[in-house]
């Protein structure tokens, strides 16, 4: 009963005991132990495992699945086809959208040729219109808010 709670909870906070990636492109069939309904399940993991796709990997989040696990896929964990792996190690990548205005004053304050690169990669108008208003309050060259305006333009005519 007391497993059942810490993995209810690790279930909560999205921290799994342990977790298991495919380390080749091809499909891998696992087996793992299901605690909801209290027996083994068969999982095909698929996709690019450099990516870093949920559908290859396996969340564990109790010592009894963890134990049954490791049993059942001992083949393949000792040939290297699945690993031990840690979903700390994914680098997310910040998008623009979560950016603060210290971090678009950044963009604001670099040079003429890297700011137009980074103004052209933005796709999302309303992190173009929080540009202009930050470069409109640190009165910024009527050449760098006109580059902002026109990008917007470009994009609300698409």
């Amino acid at each position: 009963m007391e497993d059942n709670v810490r993995m209810l909870a690790a279930m909560q906070d999205g921290t799994p005991i342990r977790s298991w990636i495919k380390t080749i492109l091809g499909k891998v069939y696992v087996v793992a132990w299901d605690s909801f309904t209290e027996q083994p399940t068969g999982l095909i993991l698929e996709g690019d495992p450099h990516k870093f796709e949920d559908k290859t990997m396996v969340d564990v989040w109790s010592t009894k699945e963890d134990i049954f696990f490791k049993n059942m896929n001992k083949i393949l964990i000792n040939r290297g086809i699945i690993k031990e792996f840690s979903r700390s190690s994914i680098k997310v990548e910040k998008i623009i959208e979560d950016s603060t205005d210290e971090e678009l004053l950044e963009i604001l304050n670099t040079k003429w040729l890297g700011f137009q690169a980074k103004i052209n990669k933005i796709t999302s108008i309303p992190v173009l219109f929080r540009l202009e208003t930050l470069a409109t309050e640190n009165e910024k060259s009527d050449k760098v808010i006109g580059l902002i305006t026109a990008r917007i333009s470009e994009l609300q005519a698409e």
